[in-house]
């Protein structure tokens, strides 16, 4: 955490009631003061938005406040309401939900199980807004939300513990890559520190490795390496998303983000291109690459992405909004050019896959947002929370503490009521309500025009000739699955009746891989680097965990993504099997600590 931040929160202090009395009546305060959320995380489940974790700025009296919440809020989407803060006057209805012993965490990632009716959190760190600073993170565990029967209520219940089978060596990170689909949730990377574990012991950001996978039937954890995503094996603050029509257990896409150039520290690492989409198969428990073509996005991280099926279940769209790019926040005295930069990335763009082209909306950038969630019900996405840190009017008069962008954007007042966006994902605009009868989703008419215009739905050239036999041989689900609706039947926009049998799927590819892993670390004799416990294994699946080298004792560099500045977007891909060359495409200083990453 940085002295300027340390000293903004310090003199917060002064101001801000507690978190606990803040809680016992927020009614009023959301309705009528709201300013901002971030920070926070949120799932659907049936026809209940639910929002939890995270900060807000309220206003109270004649003065802004910033603090967390203890409980979680319930949002009914049975029923249509406007998203005009102006107009609305908080008429968004609102049920408050005590979480128990449940912890209530910043960057907190939510897996939904929308058929069980559940939600479980994941990962996650202690606020420091001045109501919550003080105290240790608790240990390592697994919370589950469950929906009541017939109301928007619920209760949080642990699963598991630090103490359980599997879970022993999970350090609790936040800024992973997360997402989840029909048969569990899947988290690659992140940041962890002495906030969010307390097996850390230093306040400084370090990178999480692999990537977490969570099996709903099994209820069990299971541990993959990831060095044939990065040469480090990390992710940081990109997009996951579950694709369900291809292969026998779907697909994981990554998008974008950044990876740590050192596995041992954060130092703001590198971004990946979103010209080079990475895809894991659960089955095998593979990562696979392949360039993208179209209007490509630039750099960028902490974006949100949903993701949507084509009414004849042959396409699947995946949707990246907001997002940042350059130090989180920007400073106090940021560049022009890089407030500049961020401004511009008020966009929504449209990855479709099979064709692994991207495309995008055309619309007036207005309200860019980074640190935001959504989701995808039907043709509609909902955009919950976040903040613009592009904020030009600093103001040198300002003490220190005011005068920087996160301060400012935090206190900007937010033009939509709780927080809360719309967007049309088949006319690719934004609307000024949410619609509880949304019909269902269809292609984007510059979507249909491109593939209307092709003799094949695929990409005119393979990246991996794996890759391309996956999508070939699976025969398209054409069976006419139901679009996602707010009463939570097809949710995730990519479920179906196979859970059972992706979830056996994956957990035989992940003790396959396992096996393998084991006997190459036996062979090789490799030893776990002194001091760096990097070496542990999964007692769930009995990986060895980040052991995926080479022969030549290097992390495996199979699947790299493409690094280039914001500028260089026609700089030609890197080719795929060889090794880039990670740079850092800013310098080198040491972030704002806002929780952390």
């Amino acid at each position: 955490m940085t002295r300027v931040n340390l000293f903004l929160f310090c003199v917060l202090s002064g101001l801000s009631q507690s978190a606990q009395t803040w809680a016992q009546d927020m009614g009023d305060e959301l309705r009528n003061g709201f300013i901002r959320r971030f920070y926070h995380g949120s799932f659907i489940i049936g026809n209940g938005l639910y929002i939890d974790g995270g900060e807000y700025v309220v206003k109270i009296g004649d003065k802004n406040q910033q603090a967390v919440l203890n409980q979680t809020i319930a949002i009914d989407l049975s029923q249509s309401f406007s998203t005009n803060a102006s107009s609305n006057g908080g008429d968004i209805a609102m049920t408050f939900i005590d979480k128990g012993q449940c912890p209530n965490f910043n960057d907190v990632v939510f897996w939904e199980d929308p058929s069980n009716g559940v939600a479980y959190a994941f990962g996650g760190g202690l606020s420091l807004a001045p109501s919550a600073v003080g105290g240790s993170p608790p240990s390592e565990a697994l919370w589950k939300f469950t929906q009541d029967s017939g109301s928007l209520g619920g209760s949080w219940n642990q699963v598991f513990s630090s103490s359980n089978m599997g879970w022993q060596n999970v350090r609790r990170s936040t800024n992973g890559l997360s997402g989840s689909g029909a048969s569990g949730g899947f988290f690659l990377g992140g940041l962890y520190n002495n906030l969010s574990s307390p097996e850390a012991q230093s306040d400084l950001d370090f990178p999480s490795q692999g990537m977490e996978i969570f099996n709903y039937s099994t209820q069990s954890l299971s541990y993959l390496p990831a060095y044939n995503y990065s040469s480090t094996g990390t992710g940081v603050a990109g997009g996951l998303a579950y694709v369900p029509t291809w292969g026998s257990a779907g697909l994981v896409v990554a998008l974008g983000g950044q990876v740590a150039i050192d596995e041992n520290a954060w130092d703001g690492g590198s971004y990946r291109s979103l010209g080079n989409i990475s895809v894991f198969d659960p089955a095998s428990g593979s990562w696979y690459a392949q360039m993208a073509s179209g209007d490509i996005p630039s750099n960028r991280s902490k974006f949100c992405t949903v993701g949507a099926r084509g009414g004849d279940n042959s396409t699947y769209e995946i949707f990246v909004y907001g997002g940042r790019y350059g130090p989180d926040p920007l400073g106090q005295n940021p560049d022009s050019d890089l407030i500049a930069v961020n401004k511009m990335l008020d966009e929504v763009y449209v990855l479709s896959i099979p064709a692994f082209q991207w495309f995008k909306a055309n619309y007036t950038s207005e309200d860019l947002r980074m640190r935001h969630n959504c989701h995808a019900i039907g043709r509609q996405m909902i955009s919950v929370g976040g903040f613009n840190q592009a904020h030009p009017a600093i103001d040198n008069a300002l003490p220190i503490y005011e005068n920087s962008t996160y301060w400012l954007a935090i206190n900007d007042k937010d033009k939509y009521a709780q927080g809360i966006k719309v967007f049309d994902l088949t006319s690719l605009q934004w609307a000024d309500q949410w619609v509880h009868t949304t019909p269902s989703y269809d292609l984007p008419t510059v979507v249909q025009q491109f593939y209307s215009n092709r003799k094949s739905k695929y990409p005119d050239s393979w990246s991996d000739s794996k890759l391309q036999s996956i999508f070939e041989k699976t025969s398209t689900k054409t069976s006419t699955s139901p679009s996602p609706s707010p009463s939570g039947k097809g949710k995730d926009s990519g479920s179906h009746d196979h859970a059972g049998l992706i979830a056996g799927c994956i957990v035989g590819g992940v003790l396959i891989l396992a096996l393998i892993v084991a006997i190459t670390w036996c062979i090789s004799g490799r030893r776990t680097p002194t001091g760096q416990g990097f070496f542990r294994t999964s007692d769930a699946v009995g990986i060895s965990r980040h052991v995926a080298y080479n022969h030549g004792g290097q992390p495996s560099t199979e699947l790299e993504g493409l690094d280039r500045t914001i500028h260089e977007v026609d700089v030609p891909p890197a080719e795929l099997g060889s090794k880039v060359e990670l740079r850092h495409e800013l310098p080198r200083t040491e972030l704002p600590r806002e929780l952390p990453g």
